[in-house]
């Protein structure tokens, strides 16, 4: 009866904690997912629209279907508030959610049509979380 408390209490456990893993890389993925989802139609401009009037200062980024183009003041004070910067990058790296760019940067360099000028922009793919939402669940 004890055992199967404690096993009990466990599952339970577990279950809140909705990981076996990491609970840091797991709590700032999600937020990250989070706020890109809560804030995709108030934040980011679709990256083809020229014609979208938004302030910049509100704004995070540009996107395109479920790929987002965040700004990096957006991404360090938005998207990883609370978390350390570099190592929620890595995180989002080593989950395939931020594509890196050329040379070892994890930024890209991206002319965006909406955008008048190259700038540099955290790529994240919520694309990427959908796979690994269904490598998961086999």
């Amino acid at each position: 009866m004890a055992e199967n408390s404690v096993k009990q209490c466990f599952h339970d456990w577990l279950n809140d904690r909705g990981t076996t893993g990491d609970f840091e890389s797991h709590s700032i993925i999600n937020q990250v997912i989070g706020l890109l989802n809560e804030n995709s139609d108030s934040k980011f401009i679709p990256k083809n629209d020229v014609d979208d009037k938004k302030i910049r200062a509100t704004l995070w980024g540009y996107k395109d279907g479920a790929v987002f183009y965040v700004f990096p003041k957006a991404f360090k004070e938005s998207l990883c508030k609370g978390y350390d910067e570099q190592n929620s990058k890595k995180i989002l790296k080593d989950s395939g959610l931020l594509i890196p760019g050329s040379g070892g940067k994890l930024s890209q360099s991206v002319r965006i049509q909406a955008h008048p000028k190259k700038d540099r922009y955290y790529v994240i793919d919520l694309n990427k979380n959908q796979d690994n939402e269904e490598d998961a669940t086999c």
